[in-house]
């Protein structure tokens, strides 16, 4: 890695945003498994037009365990979009 690129670690309901212009690799390691939704920018801009020049950080594993609830709604809400999303697909 070159000092513009980054490498992190995450385990089990660790939660990280990719802003739709980051380049990124996945590399799996072993049996894990990872759950990924994308949101089209086209759709987001429909709702908030600049959201173009946001730029969202959202990365929970360089939280300490005491501050991990912060993102627990999050957690709970992506596990509802992926239960509805695999409910409907099994019919």
């Amino acid at each position: 890695l070159d000092e513009s690129q980054f490498a992190y670690e995450v385990r089990q309901d660790d939660i990280i945003v990719l802003n739709s212009y980051q380049l990124h690799r996945l590399d799996m390691q072993g049996s894990g498994k990872a759950l990924s939704l994308f949101i089209s920018p086209a759709f987001l801009a429909a709702f908030c037009p600049e959201i173009e020049s946001i730029s969202i950080e959202c990365k929970s594993f360089l939280y300490p365990k005491e501050e991990q609830a912060r993102f627990n709604l999050l957690r709970s809400e992506f596990a509802s979009v992926f239960q509805a999303h695999y409910k409907n697909e099994s019919r």
